[in-house]
């Protein structure tokens, strides 16, 4: 899937948070976490058919260490309510580019 092809998935993702998940209630966007964390989360989502959202972050790799690294996240309900889930684990993708290229993968065949 090329990139272009992404963008009938786009969604701004926080009005995709506020209009699909008005019933989140959890710490992960609370602005303490976002700044203790010093996390950044993509203005950008991507709704997959299934209705789960799914986004991008980059945090600092360690307290110690300045590095950003990048995750994939995705916000789903479930039969237990609303959950975030990280795709591959925290900071696995070392580049956004190399994040993004995960995301493409997920929605290739997703039409």
């Amino acid at each position: 899937m090329k990139i272009r092809d992404m963008i009938e998935f786009e969604v701004v993702f926080a009005d995709a948070l506020k209009n699909d998940f008005p019933d989140y209630h959890g710490h992960f966007f609370s602005p303490d976490t976002i700044r203790f964390f010093r996390s950044r989360i993509s203005d950008i989502g991507y709704r997959h058919p299934d209705g789960s959202v799914y986004f991008l972050t980059s945090e600092k790799k360690c307290f110690n260490d300045p590095t950003r690294v990048w995750s994939v996240r995705r916000i789903s309900r479930s039969d237990d309510g609303i959950k975030i889930d990280t795709l591959g684990g925290f900071g696995f993708f070392p580049t956004k580019n190399s994040a993004f290229s995960h995301l493409r993968e997920i929605f290739g065949g997703a039409k």
